[in-house]
């Protein structure tokens, strides 16, 4: 599906107009998560994008140790 809030574009998926990497996300994922997940008004949201190097890969270290994975 590619309108202006879902489609591909420059290597990132655009989802209601944010840019999500497309390795490991998609609409369907996307749009459970924001349905099913509320924030409270303790929350504290922390967002990064790491590119590469040292943050890449605690990143990645993080996402396996969350979602499983080979060790």
């Amino acid at each position: 599906h590619t309108d202006r809030w879902n489609r591909i574009e420059n290597g990132y998926m655009w989802f209601e107009g944010v840019p999500f990497p497309t390795a490991g996300f998609t609409p369907e994922v996307l749009r459970e998560a924001r349905e099913s997940f509320a924030f409270k008004d303790e929350d504290v949201l922390l967002l990064t994008y790491p590119k590469s190097g040292k943050e890449a890969g605690h990143y990645w270290g993080l996402e396996k140790s969350l979602h499983g994975g080979p060790s």
